[in-house]
This record gives C-alpha cells, sequence and structure tokens, in this order.
C-alpha cells in the first residue's frame, strides 16, 4: 500500500527551482537539511562524482538553508536536463536512506557510512543514475 504521507513528503521536500539565469540555478532541497553533519563532506565529495557526467560544473550544497546552486554548460544541458539530474539523485538518495532507517537502532551509523564509502569509492570517476537500482543492490549485498 501507498503511503500518502511519506510521498507527500518526498514531494514536499524535492527540488524546486527558486532562481533561474541560463548556466545557473539555485534549488532549494530541504531534505539535504536532514544530512547529518558528520556526512556533509562525504555528501560535498558525493556531489564531484556525480556531476561529471551531466554537463554540470559546480554544485554547491548549503546544508543549513537546504540550498543547491548549480552552474552547468548551456551548450552541453538546459534546466530541463540538469532538474532530471537533480530529481534522479533525489531520488536515489531518498530511496538509500529509506533502506536504511528500516535497520535496527545500532546498525544506521555503520550503514550510513558503507552506503558513502561505496559511492566515494566507485570504480568510475563519475556515478551513472541511470544505473541507481543497481548500486542500491550493491550497496547491500
Amino acid at each position: 500500500m501507498i503511503d500518502l504521507k511519506e510521498r507527500m513528503e518526498d514531494y514536499l521536500l524535492g527540488p524546486k527551482v527558486i532562481h533561474r539565469v541560463p548556466g545557473r540555478l539555485r534549488v532549494s532541497v530541504p531534505a539535504i537539511r536532514r544530512i547529518p553533519e558528520q556526512f556533509n563532506g562525504m555528501a560535498d565529495r558525493l556531489m564531484d562524482k556525480v556531476r561529471l557526467a551531466n554537463g554540470i560544473k559546480t554544485v554547491d550544497l548549503n546544508f543549513i538553508s537546504g540550498n543547491v546552486l548549480i552552474h552547468y554548460h548551456v551548450n552541453q544541458t538546459d534546466e530541463a536536463g540538469v532538474m532530471r539530474w537533480l530529481n534522479d539523485l533525489y531520488v536515489f538518495l531518498v530511496n538509500i536512506q529509506k533502506r536504511v532507517a528500516k535497520l535496527p537502532e545500532s546498525e544506521k551509523q555503520k550503514a550510513t557510512s558503507q552506503v558513502f564509502a561505496y559511492l566515494e569509492n566507485a570504480d568510475s570517476d563519475c556515478i551513472d543514475l541511470e544505473k541507481k537500482e543497481a548500486i542500491v543492490e550493491a550497496i547491500w549485498q
């Protein structure tokens, strides 16, 4: 059965453009305020890896405001492409978070560390979000 409250929360905490100019987007992603402080550095390094394949130049996360500033190459992608990428990344990370949330409290910290370690040490220089389901399964093997 679909949990309506969970679906609404995912939607409300998901990415929404708050300012745009060609090549630059400021996006509100309230869910990033939920990232535990000890994982902020890992989240920044993960962004470095994810952005390489998408025409995205820089991604700056603000863990306090929940905003993300994205600079992108206008000749390689557009706002719609950036938002597709950001939504894919958001869904990917929310699904991982939901799996971690189901674990006993004593295992959550270790599992979160394993997720970031796996993503940071992925074989390639960038993470292919097209293969996100396979990545999630590989983490839990």
